[in-house]
């Protein structure tokens, strides 16, 4: 071997252990990443499917986006989150289970606005015939499995956003709700506040959305606190 090619080899060998030494990507960084609990936010409908809409032409669709980004803006901290949909799409109920299943989610939320009064609603996923669940439970019940912890689950977000928010009555309740079929994980779906109350300018609607995202992000983070 000549020297030129031994020289050439011993840089080669330096600077591959260097960047090793300095890449964040590294085992230990891998593992603190990965350990953090991952928050799926779910902003309902979107694309042709507006959801409602107020009678000045306020969309569903839109505000919960808006919702779901604060929330996980200020989850960011603490919890990895994901958003099933960051941009105006159409997405059907069984693309944001899959989503939700495929990265191994801690919990799904999913955003939602009722047309009310000034209340907020909190659903965990329940059959009217209160079918069992077994071995061999369907897409469609699913989240059966995980009933007892979604309803501690609905019960606590309703407590404490009541807890937080003393002028808007909160509720949780079952029901048969499509978007969370197929969830393997604690999953429950929201309804904080009515599209009626929803100001019309950007700058009002952001400092609306502002306390509802931090009592569902202390929601979170008392859900993970309590290990159901």
């Amino acid at each position: 071997m000549s020297r030129k090619l031994a020289k050439e080899i011993s840089w080669l060998l330096v600077t591959i252990a260097l960047l090793t030494m300095f890449s964040p990507h590294t085992a230990d960084a891998l593992t603190i990443t990965t350990t953090r609990k991952l928050v799926v936010l779910d902003p309902g409908h979107g694309g042709k499917d507006t959801g409602i809409s107020s009678t000045t032409g306020i969309l569903e669709k839109r505000i919960v986006l808006k919702l779901a980004r604060m929330t996980s803006k200020l989850l960011s901290d603490q919890y990895r989150s994901l958003l099933t949909r960051t941009t105006d799409t159409d997405l059907s109920e069984t693309d944001r289970a899959t989503f939700a299943n495929q990265n191994k989610a801690d919990l799904f939320l999913s955003l939602h606005l009722h047309a009310g009064k000034n209340k907020g609603f909190f659903f965990y996923f329940d059959t009217p015939d209160n079918t069992p669940a077994t071995n061999e439970t369907t897409w469609k019940t699913q989240g059966l499995i995980h009933r007892d912890k979604n309803r501690q689950t609905a019960e606590l977000f309703a407590k404490n956003s009541q807890t937080r928010n003393k002028k808007v009555k909160t509720h949780f309740a079952p029901a048969p709700v499509i978007s969370l079929e197929g969830l393997q994980m604690t999953a429950i779906l929201t309804e904080p506040f009515t599209i009626t109350d929803i100001p019309g300018t950007a700058a009002e609607q952001d400092a609306f959305l502002a306390p509802y995202a931090k009592t569902l992000a202390r929601c979170i983070e008392t859900y993970f606190e309590n290990k159901f």
